[in-house]
């Protein structure tokens, strides 16, 4: 008769409990597996935690108008390019009889008029008081380049300009040719240089224009999205400072509008803009 050999009881107990720690550990390992996301998940939701999608660029009717940062006076707007009929008219007609003048510039002239007394360290001859001290003010560089822009439009669409080739602040320009030039020149230099200061790198896509069976590629702008800066502080502040004139002293180079009036402008807008300054914006 065979002897058989009890196997379970031959182990030692330093194998069973080997044998039990390994069981106990898989089974921990199997319910952080199932249980653990589920509950991760949970809380991310619980604590309204944000959620992170990897996509494709949005089409432009989905992009958001603005973009806050943590520089609210510095927030980022989406606007899409396309052909405007203000802006493009060079004829004076029942739907489109405004200037250039009154559609872009505002009626204070487009700059921040000050209190002359809180300028004195932007003075470099405080010893001679100017003629127009009741009047001086600070310029704001987009309203400077759009009234370039004005002058050197009325030289070639003069019928829907006001005084736009001799359109200037500087009275002793007025008539004179060569200092009228001067002007012009000045403003092709600084326009030019606003734009390289910009450097929008909206990428402009290709369009296939077909004629009389001829194809080529073309690229006009139309339909390109891109991230532009909120114009309507700079409106809104050079109309507030024509009413009552801006205390400069606090100001120093470098330093914009949107930043320096960021408190002013916390409070909303009183002044209603054109709906030019509202071109091409998404989400409004």
């Amino acid at each position: 008769m065979s002897k058989h050999t009890n196997t379970s009881s031959s182990l030692s107990p330093t194998i069973h409990i080997t044998i039990l720690t390994i069981a106990t550990l898989l089974i921990l390992s199997l319910l952080i597996l199932i249980i653990g996301p589920s509950r991760i998940l949970s809380d991310s939701s619980a604590n309204n935690c944000p959620q992170i999608y990897i996509t494709s660029t949005p089409h432009p009717s989905q992009a958001p108008a603005s973009t806050t940062t943590d520089k609210p006076w510095n927030r980022v707007q989406h606007r899409i390019y396309n052909d405007s009929k203000e802006l493009e008219t060079i004829h004076k007609t029942p739907e489109t009889p405004e200037t250039w003048e009154t559609l872009l510039i505002p009626p204070a002239g487009g700059g921040i008029r000050v209190d002359e007394a809180t300028i004195d360290h932007l003075d470099d001859y405080p010893e001679i008081k100017a003629r127009n001290g009741a009047k001086v003010g600070l310029g704001i560089a987009m309203m400077h380049q759009l009234h370039c822009l004005i002058v050197l439009r009325g030289l070639i669409f003069k019928e829907n300009s006001v005084d736009a080739v001799n359109s200037t602040s500087d009275p002793h320009m007025l008539g004179d040719k060569a200092k009228d030039e001067d002007h012009w020149s000045h403003c092709f230099d600084y326009i030019a240089q606003a734009l390289l200061c910009a450097a929008d790198d909206t990428l402009e896509k290709p369009k296939k224009v077909v004629q009389d069976g001829d194809a080529w590629w073309h690229v006009d702008g139309v339909g390109a999205v891109h991230q532009c800066k909120d114009p309507r502080p700079l409106w809104e502040m050079s109309m507030r400072t024509e009413v009552e004139p801006a205390d400069m002293s606090r100001w120093r180079e470098g330093t914009g509008a949107r930043e320096y009036f960021a408190d002013e402008l916390k409070e909303g807008y009183r002044y209603d803009i054109p709906d030019v300054y509202d071109l091409g914006l998404l989400g409004s």
